[in-house]
């Protein structure tokens, strides 16, 4: 799903108080897929190392999902992500977040779910086991 951001939404990405669109929010987008597929195909082989890319990932866009939609205008995001005038202003008159909703919203999220992280952790290994030599 994640490589589908920068078509669908002109590569807009809400990242650390800013909006990057075009080739650099494309970028950070495809850079995420990269790491949340190996992160995927790690937890799948019960390597620590997805796990931890996963926590990290999710305390990282939490921490900055906060600090942006604090600062960002909603409408402004849309905008760039190419929403047409006419859909814009009827999202503007629903008004259905404001920014402290949003960034409650976001922090409640990540909660059940580091919790979860936390929960699953005791079943990765450390390293990889290593496989006998044949005799």
């Amino acid at each position: 799903m994640l490589l589908t951001m920068p078509v669908a939404y002109n590569g807009t990405i809400p990242l650390f108080g800013a909006i990057l669109s075009g080739v650099p929010g494309s970028v950070v987008w495809f850079v995420l897929a990269a790491l949340l597929g190996y992160a995927a195909w790690s937890i799948y082989h019960l390597r620590v190392a997805g796990w931890w890319i996963v926590l990290g990932v999710l305390v990282v866009f939490t921490i900055s999902n906060a600090i942006t939609f604090s600062r960002v205008d909603l409408m402004d995001l849309y905008r760039r992500m190419g929403y047409p005038e006419d859909q814009l202003e009827l999202l503007e008159r629903m008004n259905i977040f404001t920014p402290t909703q949003i960034v409650a919203w976001s922090i409640l999220w990540a909660l059940p779910i580091i919790g979860y992280l936390l929960f699953i952790k005791k079943h990765f290994r450390r390293t990889i086991p290593t496989q006998p030599a044949a005799i």
